[in-house]
């Protein structure tokens, strides 16, 4: 995405175009170590004095942001929370099982109500998410706008899918806190949630802005 128009701005002034990886001026970055999601590489890319053919530009001039980004994101946030259905599900999985096994005072941790309302809480929040999720993914696939069904579901589902995956380490105690459990995996996997294709606050503010335009 470029500004094609600085008086315009974010309304009319920046356009989208697809830049391949032979353009002049186009150069890729280190890879960047994260905390989570590592089979995914990401890396800096630096666009200097990068030469761009008019054939390459996406959607209308000026339009980049307003049809192309705002589509784009909503697809994006519908999309990346659905692997947090499948983060969740490997939790309660793993809970579950080392639940019945792990044995405290005599009998097995399964038989604590802490516990059971922890593995309720998840199968809870994975649920409810994947109604969500289904409801953004059912209305862009009719071609309808999903703009705050996309925001909600993303919210809601990665910031329950960060508790849950608090929750399934605190299950497995300090077990959980060690490399050899996927749930010390999924934790911080999960985080990502919050912060790409929108920050939580992004998604809040959306939601807000369009209540308050009339929206339901």
């Amino acid at each position: 995405m470029a500004v094609t128009d600085k008086e315009k701005g974010p309304k009319g002034g920046i356009s989208t175009f697809i830049v391949e990886k032979d353009f002049p001026g186009f150069k890729v970055g280190k890879h960047l170590d994260k905390m989570g999601c590592r089979t995914s590489p990401t890396s800096e890319l630096f666009f200097e004095d990068c030469e761009v053919p008019e054939k390459n530009l996406l959607g209308e001039l000026g339009h980049g942001f307003i049809a192309v980004a705002k589509e784009s994101l909503e697809w994006e946030r519908s999309v990346m929370v659905a692997p947090h259905i499948g983060l969740m599900e490997a939790n309660l999985e793993d809970c579950v099982a080392y639940a019945k096994e792990r044995k405290q005072f005599g009998q097995p941790i399964a038989n604590f109500q802490a516990i059971q309302h922890k593995l309720a809480d998840i199968k809870i929040a994975m649920d409810t998410s994947r109604m969500m999720i289904y409801r953004a993914a059912w209305l862009k696939d009719q071609g309808r706008p999903a703009e705050m069904e996309a925001a909600i579901a993303k919210l809601f589902s990665s910031e329950v899918a960060s508790k849950a995956a608090s929750e399934a380490v605190q299950i497995f105690g300090g077990y959980g806190y060690t490399r050899e459990n996927r749930v010390e995996r999924v934790f911080r996997d999960s985080k990502l949630g919050e912060i790409g294709g929108g920050t939580s606050e992004i998604q809040r503010m959306i939601i807000s802005r369009m209540l308050l335009r009339g929206a339901r």
